[in-house]
């Protein structure tokens, strides 16, 4: 009975995806199924690798897919208006590509152009089509016929003839020009030039110079397939070659775009600095945060660099909706030099917010639920442009299907508080970060209250003195100088984890946390249209207790005799080391298609006054945004695996001062707004030291791979843009610990008991 079901789904699946869509084919068409380039060159000519590429770019027309085209054509012949025929062919279905002889002479003549516009004349390109009746299909080859080398730059020549300050300028931009003698000649690089003079000018006081006015002219009139060039600039009004000053900057921080509280305002006038006025309700917002922002300044030449800087730092501030700057030349008789007037136009936000967000959250250990959040923010506080926020939240968090770690229930209350000034509050007198960016001081406070059901609960304060500034877009930094939290914790069901377990007494005590880190992270924007691959990297150091341990040794304070540490308002420190290596490669496969991939390096060392770290800045594995088949908290440390009578304590057993961990994940477009993805993901954490609690669970550079586990299985993504809900189906394929059957590699028996659900918000990585 098992067989004649296997063979009868064998024969539908064949029934399904055998069937010819070469009947719904008019008779006139046939199908596209793509293009390749083909060269046809002498041995003594070598067309490079990145003209090649920039040849194959005007085979703009994807190919045809059959599949896809089938489930188009079975939609479109459908009886009925909606179905199973229409929804796969939402989901799976293109329109299937005709092959178009006009398409095809119109890529001839696009290929013959990025040739002529890359020193081939004179080449050649031709195209060759390939029908295959049986299948209705056309594909063609292009070959491009080359039998010359290309032209190439001889001499540049500007002209220049008239001595003024203009010509001067020119004359010294000219020294590093991109057109070079002996380069192989290419239209890009006389736009590339243009560009350059464009933005050398501009940002050297001439405001309204373009690029249109630089032209050149070129000889190729030698035998030798050499370029003369000739480089002029057109006739040109007086104003673009007369060199501009700031003469003064009227700065308006309450610009009223529609008119309409012009009456209710508190207009004062200001001079804020010389040359520099101030024009609006001093009270509401301070000139002096205007004039820090401000990249232009009276009396300096006029910079379209400083311009954009102005603008995007106003804009930074957070406290305006609409930023504009208006140049006014003043009347001169020079014609070579300029003042212009600013008027700096800034239209202001609702400064004030409350609002309140009700939603699912997923923690980075794991667990799931809804949290609520009560948010107020006030984005000038003390009118300097000081965001200020205070949040409300509790939450309650579960985890879904598998195994538990020993907790069932996370159920946390508390507040945080954020002070966000726009500039740097330092003994020491910095700016870091670029002109097109603020830098802001950071000051926190915060309590946190979790109770870990049944048995334990835990009460965190921190508190931070920082810095967060850009170096450009992609390139973030976050500086914590000082980073001071308290750990206490307690047992609600009368466990207690230093008699079970005497090494997690240090982890679990209550404790200081006196510390400081740093953060680098780039993130490129990644626009696959243009790129097919993107990185991203985030690195962060943690320190602590390092300084305290420095000054009580150096004092001759003396360590607590009970616990051999020193101590702070009768509570020990703790010190250690920790680093944080993330990095995440991203590919596309396909125009629907793409591969993620994620390694997680991160190494800690517990030192001075400490032998172990404290719970809270621990490394763990598990759960849905790090190994999917494996529950947070049940891996490792190492090879260890706790007996059965010490499960109820495993959620605190199952972390380390080691971590290594990585993901592969394909990710399938289905829908604009529905996604799929099959992953694999692998890791363990391991203790720095060994512990005699936990046999098995200290680092060997040997065994690391014999102790990584391994997991994977497949997820579906609903993707909203502003919302992603994921749901993954995961199974273990490997095990770091030896199981009672002796074998590693637990796929070899699949169970559903094995299956692991994670539901989350966001994607992994």
């Amino acid at each position: 009975m098992t067989t004649n079901r296997y063979f009868i789904i064998i024969c539908f699946t064949f029934l399904l995806f055998g069937c010819s869509i070469t009947k719904y084919i008019e008779e006139d068409k046939s199908f596209y199924t793509g293009a390749q380039i083909k060269y046809d060159t002498p041995d003594s000519i070598k067309i490079d690798e990145d003209l090649k590429y920039i040849l194959s770019e005007n085979l703009s027309i994807a190919p045809n897919k059959k599949n896809a085209a089938w489930y188009h054509f079975k939609a479109e012949n459908a009886k009925r208006p909606k179905g199973l025929k229409k929804g796969l062919n939402k989901a799976f279905g293109e329109k299937p590509v005709y092959y178009d002889e006009n398409l095809t002479k119109k890529t001839v003549e696009l290929i013959q152009a990025s040739l002529n516009n890359n020193g081939y004349f004179g080449s050649k390109v031709k195209y060759k089509n390939i029908k295959d009746s049986a299948s209705k299909s056309t594909s063609v080859d292009y070959y491009v016929v080359v039998r010359d080398k290309p032209y190439v730059l001889d001499s540049i020549n500007w002209n220049l003839e008239d001595k003024n300050p203009f010509n001067r300028k020119i004359k010294n931009l000219s020294s590093e020009s991109i057109l070079k003698k002996g380069n192989r000649y290419s239209l890009k690089a006389f736009r590339d030039e243009r560009t350059r003079i464009n933005t050398a000018l501009k940002d050297s006081g001439y405001y309204y110079f373009s690029s249109n006015y630089l032209m050149f002219d070129l000889d190729s009139a030698n035998e030798d397939r050499t370029i003369n060039v000739y480089a002029y600039f057109k006739e040109m009004p007086d104003k673009v070659k007369r060199q501009y000053e700031i003469d003064t900057v009227i700065l308006q921080p309450d610009f009223d775009l529609d008119g309409l509280n012009v009456s209710k305002r508190n207009h004062q006038k200001v001079d804020v600095d010389s040359g520099i006025v101030y024009y609006g309700d001093p009270v509401n917002l301070k000139p002096k945060i205007l004039n820090e922002t401000l990249q232009l300044r009276a009396g300096e030449t006029y910079s379209r660099h400083d311009h954009q800087a102005s603008l995007k730092q106003f804009s930074g501030l957070g406290v305006f909706k609409y930023v504009n700057m208006e140049f006014e030349p003043k009347e001169t008789l020079d014609p070579y030099k300029g003042k212009m007037k600013v008027n700096a136009k800034m239209s202001q936000v609702t400064l004030h917010s409350v609002s309140t967000e009700l939603s699912m959250s997923t923690w980075s250990t794991g667990y799931t639920g809804p949290e609520l959040d009560f948010t107020w923010k006030n984005r000038n506080t003390f009118g300097g442009a000081e965001r200020f926020s205070v949040t409300l939240f509790t939450g309650i968090q579960k985890q879904f299907g598998g195994n538990t770690n020993g907790v069932d229930v996370i159920f946390w209350y508390g507040f945080d508080t954020k002070l966000s000034i726009p500039r740097v509050i330092a003994p020491f007198d910095v700016r870091p970060g670029g002109d097109f960016y603020i830098p802001y001081t950071n000051f926190g406070l915060g309590f946190k209250r979790y109770h870990f059901f049944p048995s334990y609960s835990l009460n965190y304060f921190n508190t931070s003195y920082g810095f967060d500034w850009r170096t450009n877009e992609k390139i973030r930094h976050t500086l914590n100088p000082v980073a001071i939290s308290y750990q206490a914790t307690s047992s609600t069901d009368g466990t207690d984890i230093a008699d079970a377990f005497p090494s997690l007494a240090e982890t679990f005590r209550n404790q200081f946390i006196l510390g400081s880190n740093y953060t680098f992270e780039y993130a490129p924007s990644w626009d696959k249209k243009v790129r097919n691959s993107s990185f991203y990297y985030k690195g962060n150091i943690d320190i602590s207790g390092n300084m305290w341990y420095g000054i009580m040794q150096a004092t001759g304070i003396e360590k607590d005799q009970e616990t051999g540490q020193y101590q702070i308002l009768g509570n020990p420190f703790s010190q250690y080391v920790k680093l944080t290596n993330d990095l995440r490669f991203y590919f596309k496969t396909t125009e629907k298609g793409s591969i993620a991939t994620r390694l997680v390096a991160g190494y800690s060392v517990p030192w001075g006054n400490s032998t172990f770290l404290p719970f809270v800045k621990q490394y763990f594995v598990g759960g849905p945004n790090s190994l999917r088949a494996f529950r947070s908290r049940t891996l490792g440390p190492g090879s260890y695996k706790p007996s059965d009578d010490k499960d109820a304590n495993s959620f605190s057993q199952h972390a380390g001062d080691i971590k290594l961990e990585g993901s592969v994940e394909y990710r399938y477009d289905l829908h604009q707004y529905l996604k799929l993805a099959a992953f694999v993901d692998y890791g363990n954490v391991w203790l720095a030291s060994e512990d005699p609690e936990r046999e098995g669970g200290e680092f060997e550079v040997g065994k690391v791979l014999d102790e990584l586990a391994v997991g994977g299985g497949v997820g579906l993504r609903v993707d909203v843009q502003f919302f992603v809900l994921r749901l993954d189906f995961a199974m273990p394929f490997r095990v770091p610990y030896t199981p009672d059957d002796g074998d590693q590699w637990v796929i070899k028996k699949p169970s559903w008991n094995q299956l692991v659900f994670n539901l989350a918000i966001g994607y992994p990585f």
